[in-house]
């Protein structure tokens, strides 16, 4: 909690709000417009000086959100960085707080020096709104926004809307636990808010000062293994396109033939993406209450997934080829089809040397190594 005080000494305090703008948040909006000055005004008699921006997340929301300068997608651009868990690599929502907050952490214009703070406004899912999914894809965009705010040395301090689901609210008490920051849900916004988020910004100012713990921790460059399931890939799709000009030659229809070729093509491209979504080196550490454990498996699982596709491409070749009349190639065909499940099996096999887990810690914690 807040620590009350007259003699605040921290750096200054950079505030980036990001407001959900569906319409079952113009409560929350309300309170946040008409209370943001005298916070601010607050703070600075306690000897704390914050700059607040606030943003909509794809849009303004008109004017039941007159306060909003502007908003994520114009301001810092609509791709996600990172690997975008389950939800994608687009800014497309206006209620995917979790994304936005990977692209705000990663590339908003930090005052230098100042203590980072994120304040992510909804009552919707961190994944384009609607349902939440734990696990699954809201999950997944809340992981992939911690790993980014802790990487830029930021504090994510979600407040949750009045009526949001304990699926909501988990997800931002994770996020700031995760991150060093405050939750806070609301159940009046227009009594409760502007104490809310004052609290928020002290604490953060707060926790700035507190020396960080030592954890040991170990690195693993996994940068050959990415490289040999990429190659493992790259080789399936040329097995299934040499099968496609065996079927060639040997008489069958040009459509199959088209087809074997552009299904592999678009394996290799989704295989591509999958292994290098994966982080070429990874951490874990010794169990802190500081640090959280993040499932990092399913960009491998899916380079598996498009592994066994390249297999049933294979067969399907083989089957295709068998229909035709010509002499003197199944060997050669069976030799090339089982080429694709060994290197598939070399697949697995490396797969099998990843990590499935990377350590995140908050700015409370130097991570030694």
């Amino acid at each position: 909690m807040a620590q009350s005080s007259g003699d605040l000494v921290c750096p200054p305090v950079d505030v980036v709000f990001t407001v959900d703008t569906s319409g079952s948040m113009d409560d929350e909006a309300q309170a946040l417009c008409n209370s943001i000055s005298s916070v601010q005004s607050e703070l600075l008699g306690l000897g704390l000086v914050s700059k607040t921006f606030l943003l909509g997340i794809t849009n303004t929301g008109g004017s039941d959100f007159p306060c909003l300068t502007d908003d994520v997608e114009n301001m810092l651009g609509d791709s996600v960085p990172g690997n975008g868990g389950a939800c994608g690599t687009i800014l497309d929502d206006s209620e995917s707080w979790g994304e936005a907050i990977s692209i705000v952490a990663s590339r908003f214009p930090w005052t230098p020096d100042a203590v980072r703070v994120i304040v992510p406004i909804s009552d919707e899912g961190a994944c384009d709104g609607d349902s939440c999914d734990d696990p699954g894809e809201d999950r997944d965009a809340i992981n992939n926004a911690i790993t980014l705010a802790l990487a830029n040395n930021v504090f994510v301090s979600p407040i949750s809307g009045t009526g949001s689901s304990q699926c909501v609210i988990t997800l931002g008490q994770d996020i700031a636990t995760a991150t060093g920051g405050t939750a806070f849900v609301s159940t009046d916004p227009s009594l409760d808010l502007a104490g809310a988020v004052r609290d928020l910004i002290i604490d953060a100012c707060v926790k700035s000062e507190v020396p960080p713990t030592k954890v040991n921790c170990e690195e693993k460059d996994v940068t050959d293994v990415l490289l040999s399931l990429d190659g493992n890939a790259l080789k399936q799709k040329r097995t299934v396109r040499r099968l496609a000009r065996i079927l060639n030659k040997a008489g069958g229809k040009k459509r199959d033939v088209r087809s074997l070729r552009k299904e592999a093509d678009a394996l290799y491209l989704s295989a591509w993406t999958s292994t290098w979504s994966y982080p070429s080196k990874t951490i874990s550490c010794e169990e802190s209450l500081e640090c959280t454990s993040i499932d990092i498996s399913s960009s491998v699982n899916e380079v598996l997934t498009e592994g066994s596709g390249f297999v049933a491409l294979a067969k399907k070749a083989q089957k295709l080829i068998n229909k035709t009349s010509a002499k003197g190639i199944k060997r050669r065909v069976r030799k090339l089809v089982k080429k694709a499940e060994k290197l598939l099996q070399d697949a697995q096999t490396d797969a099998n040397t990843l990590p499935a887990s990377q350590t995140t810690c908050s700015t409370k914690v130097e991570m030694v190594f």
